[in-house]
Formats: C-alpha cells, structure tokens, sequence
C-alpha cells in the first residue's frame, strides 16, 4: 500500500459530496505540485480549510504534512517501481504484454502448487474458529476476504476488513486476544510502514496472520502464521494472497459449516 492506494481507497469509498471526496479530487488534478505545498497552498487547490487538509492527512495514515509530502515525492521520483502488474521487460509491445500476463498466472497457479502450506492454512482455520472476532487489515480494495468473511459470519463470528490505513491505526487498539487479524505487511521500499499496527495487535494479544512477499520479514516476530507470497515482484503477487484466501474459505466451510 502506498500514497496513492491510500487516497483512492478513502476517494472511491466517500460520497461524491463528503468534503474529504471533494479535497482528494482536487488534489488528484493538482499532484503534480502536492510535493512542495505548504498547508495553505493544499487548502487553496482543495477549496476547504487548513484544519480540513489536517484530519485528511491524518485520515491518510500521516501524522503531519511532511511525511505525506515525502510519500508524494517518493512516488513522482520512483514511479517506475510503482503499480507495476508487469515488470519493465515485458511491456515492448502489445501482443507481449497479454502472452506476458498469461505467462505470469501460470507461473502464480505453478508457485501456489509447489509452495502451499496447508498444515499452516489448517492451524490458522483453527485459529479462526477458536477466535470471536475475524479481522482483516489488507493492503488494497477489500473483495477477497468476503467469502472467507460470509463463512464467518455462518459460523457467529464477528468479522470487518478495512484497507484504509488510518483506519486499521484506529481499529487496531480494539484488538485482544479473542481476535484473529489478518495484516498485510509487504517488505518492498515502496509499502507503508506497517510496523506500528502488528506492535500494537501483538501487545494486545490477537493472533496475527502475516500475509508477506519473504520468509525474512521484519514482521514475522509479531505473527503466530505467515503466509508467505513468491513471485515476481509486481502487484500480481498479491494474487496469490486472494487465493490463498479463498482456499482457507473452502477449508473452514468445510470443517466448521458443511458438517453441522
């Protein structure tokens, strides 16, 4: 997750008339300038008041305006690295890119054969099923876990994903060790610092779920499972973490649904 996931997740989940819908549109016609605005100069672009681009910011997951200006201007120097399904290489025509894409599904579908764990994916159903409440911190647009989450919900748990980042901040200090959380805590320069929320899930207790792109993540000391991504690195590897999500659902069904 990055700046730019974060102000289109907060932009396509607001009414066309909430005041931060309206800031964040104008904001997006103007990011080019965004990196060397003062507080007054956003308010200005934005039509809304200082202490509107204040909460927006905070909403964001920023505690100030410079370090949502850094976010802005890592994305305008490093862009290639950025929203990258395809890598560089395979993008030199048109007829490449498909057989290219083609290519890299079957090489997701190969990973998720070899790889899988299903001991781990069996103990984390467990997980689930001993827990009271299901929560899951993705690192995009919610739509995978709403299989997995219905399931859930057939078995009287309480269950809630949220992808924006303030929100996660905010929801984490309601953890405790009735609750299992799936966190979405990728190691690339490029991903937000997801350290403050799994240090505030572990010390509440929660069982936590890292979903990761290495085995080395600086996230695992925090995590009871790990679930662990292969691939190249571009958003196609997250990919498997819906897949990943989707055969748990099917596990749990299974085991905690179907034989009722």
């Amino acid at each position: 997750m990055n700046v730019l996931n974060n102000l289109f997740s907060l932009y396509n989940n607001t009414e066309e008339d909430n005041i931060y819908h309206i800031a964040i549109k104008d904001l997006l016609k103007h990011f080019e300038e965004v990196e060397n605005c003062t507080i007054y100069d956003l308010a200005e672009i934005c039509s809304v008041s200082k202490s509107t681009i204040g909460r927006l910011i905070q909403k964001l997951g920023y505690s100030n305006l410079s370090e949502f200006r850094r976010d802005i201007k890592l994305i305008h120097q490093k862009y290639t690295y950025f929203n990258r399904i395809l890598p560089i290489e395979m993008l030199q025509s048109d007829e490449i890119i498909v057989s290219s894409y083609i290519e890299n599904m079957r090489n997701i579908l190969s990973d998720l054969e070899k790889n899988i764990d299903i001991a781990e994916l069996s103990k984390i159903v467990d997980a689930m099923h001993e827990a009271e409440v299901v929560k899951f911190y993705p690192g995009g647009k919610v739509f995978a876990e709403i299989a997995l989450q219905i399931n859930l919900t057939m078995d009287n748990k309480e269950t809630l994903a949220l992808s924006r980042y303030a929100e996660q901040l905010e929801d984490v200090k309601t953890l405790n060790s009735s609750c299992v959380v799936f966190i979405t805590g990728f190691d690339m320069p490029s991903s937000v610092d997801m350290m403050p929320i799994f240090k505030e899930a572990h010390e509440r207790g929660a069982r936590i779920v890292l979903l990761t792109d290495t085995s080395l993540s600086q996230y695992n000391k925090y995590s009871e499972f790990a679930i662990v991504l292969t691939g190249i690195q571009t958003m196609m590897r997250s990919y498997g973490s819906f897949m990943h999500l989707d055969i748990l659902s099917e596990l749990y069904r299974r085991k905690y649904i179907d034989n009722k």
